[in-house]
Formats: structure tokens, C-alpha cells, sequence
């Protein structure tokens, strides 16, 4: 994709790896939390509920995720491996 970028526009510079793993993540980190406390809000009018679904991984672990839905929004909450319960 940089590269792609780089060819419609030679001085674009692409990110160092510092950028990418420390700017860039604790933006997107405070994106994601921002969107999930819009929809905390809206928890006590819609309620909520509280979905799983399982899989195994390539390793045979079964995984269960948890994922919690709101009025058409859906969060990502958890996953807990379940290989030995």
C-alpha cells in the first residue's frame, strides 16, 4: 500500500516501526475506546447482550469469544482458551 502511495506521490514519507507501534496503536486505542463508550451509553435504553462463539485453533486449543451486542453494535470483549475446562 506505501509503495502504491509512493508511486501517485514520491514525497510521501512511510512510517518508521516507532511510529506504528507507539503513536500510531495509542491513537487507534483511544479511537476504539472512544467508540465503545458511545455505545456504553446507549446500553440502558437498548440494554445489551452478551454473545459467544467457539472455535479451535490451529493447535487444537478451543477458544470461546465474547462479544457483547447493542442495538446493531457488536464489541469485542474476550477470548478464553477452554481446552482444559
Amino acid at each position: 500500500m506505501i509503495n502504491t502511495i509512493a508511486d501517485a506521490d514520491p514525497n510521501v514519507k512511510s512510517p518508521i516501526g516507532y511510529q506504528i507501534g507507539n503513536q500510531y496503536l495509542e491513537d487507534g486505542v483511544k479511537e476504539v475506546k472512544g467508540y465503545i463508550d458511545s455505545i456504553k451509553v446507549i446500553w440502558p435504553e437498548y440494554g445489551c447482550r452478551i454473545m459467544c462463539d467457539g472455535w479451535s485453533s490451529r493447535t487444537r486449543k478451543l477458544i470461546v469469544n465474547f462479544i457483547i451486542y447493542c442495538d446493531r453494535h457488536m464489541i469485542y470483549h474476550t477470548s478464553v482458551d477452554t481446552t482444559n475446562i
